[in-house]
């Protein structure tokens, strides 16, 4: 098969760290994969021996409601074009959009695939009444284009990465097609921990996310507070990522005294080996569609301990591989929980056992296979 993945960066990310995965694999598998990316930026590095091809498009279209526009995104229109690809992947909301502006022949069957990371807005209308403002009249217009764009493109398909994500595909009208839940994968064999590394004789922690509000990262600044109050060892937390909210969270780490026990690396190109230098993953998110994070950090060996945030609860299974504790638990009592697991030994092998295993089910060869089945159905 002719594959296309579309994202709009390279950005550090989950969906972009998938879909270099996704187009790894196929490519090995014997598909001519081309992934398309809108815009060239972002901190990822390609495989040194990749299989598929990549094209920087730096696509410049813009939708305008009230002054009209361009037909199409002339540049991912000629990239699809030349290929001439039986499969067109789009990941996140842009790529979505954009790839559905391409007017495609006929004579040529094509199957769309629209990869949900998240709940993408404009599948549903905007949640407020608001028409006087112009982003509420934006969000109306590209949400009905959208309903208008599915009607003509035929088949397409729908993957959710988690229950709660499908349901939410499920859930907006504007959907016409196949609504699939496949859970995103990792290349576990990437995040293997050497057996003959040193486990870590104090207590280590590690979270990666963008610094976002959803992302939550100065909660576990008071879970780290609770840590030193509660017990006299020493403890540590890693922060991975970048964003916004990175400033304050290291001005706030040095306002409660903490800056000695908190590193914040920023964006990284490989997180194994920091995986591999801590005790127990901790997640603060309040929401996440998946948490494809989550088992990067088993397969390396980490139990996790989480807020539910709905997509992780695919994921966290509580006394097998962590813990997923209710999003009003309070700082206290997260730091309780994961003093209950370091100090039991014999539990805190039992949940390191059970996240290897966990990490095994999501690993990127069998999900590839799924989703060529996937390919090949939709093109019957």
């Amino acid at each position: 098969m002719r594959i296309v993945h579309i994202i709009p960066t390279l950005n550090i990310g989950g969906a972009e760290r998938l879909a270099l995965d996704i187009s790894q694999r196929l490519g090995k598998m014997g598909h001519a994969v081309k992934l398309l990316v809108l815009h060239k930026n972002g901190g990822y590095i390609l495989p040194k021996n990749a299989t598929f091809m990549v094209e920087f498009l730096q696509e410049d279209f813009e939708l305008h409601f009230l002054r009209g526009s361009k037909h199409y995104p002339s540049k991912l229109y000629s990239a699809i074009k030349s290929f001439n690809p039986d499969i067109i992947h789009s990941h996140l909301q842009e790529s979505e959009f954009l790839s559905r502006l391409i007017p495609l022949s006929e004579d040529h069957k094509t199957a769309w695939f629209t990869h949900c990371h998240d709940s993408m807005p404009r599948l549903r209308p905007p949640s407020t009444f608001a028409p006087w403002k112009k982003s509420w009249i934006v969000s109306w217009y590209e949400h009905l284009l959208l309903r208008k764009l599915y009607k003509q493109k035929q088949p397409q398909h729908f993957i959710a990465i988690s229950k709660s994500e499908k349901k939410y595909v499920e859930d907006s009208k504007s959907v016409r097609g196949e609504i699939t839940l496949l859970s995103n994968a990792i290349n576990s064999h990437n995040f293997t921990k050497n057996p003959k590394q040193k486990e870590p004789d104090f207590l280590s922690l590690i979270n990666v996310g963008s610094f976002k509000a959803k992302k939550n990262q100065a909660y576990l600044l008071r879970v780290l507070g609770h840590l030193k109050k509660q017990k006299q060892f020493h403890s540590k937390l890693t922060c991975l990522g970048d964003g916004p909210l990175r400033a304050p969270f290291i001005e706030e780490a040095e306002r409660l005294g903490l800056s000695s026990s908190v590193a914040s690396e920023g964006n990284v190109n490989q997180v194994a080996p920091y995986l591999w230098k801590n005790t127990l993953y901790v997640h603060s998110a309040t929401y996440e569609p998946f948490g494809l994070v989550l088992v990067e950090a088993m397969a390396a060996g980490l139990p996790v301990i989480a807020l539910d945030a709905r997509g992780n609860r695919d994921i966290v299974k509580d006394g097998v591989n962590g813990y997923l504790l209710p999003q009003d638990t309070k700082p206290e009592e997260f730091a309780a929980k994961i003093i209950a697991v370091w100090e039991n030994k014999k539990l805190l092998k039992s949940l390191q056992k059970g996240a290897i295993e966990t990490a095994a089910q999501y690993d990127i060869k069998p999900y590839c296979k799924k989703l060529v089945t996937l390919y090949e159905d939709a093109l019957r």
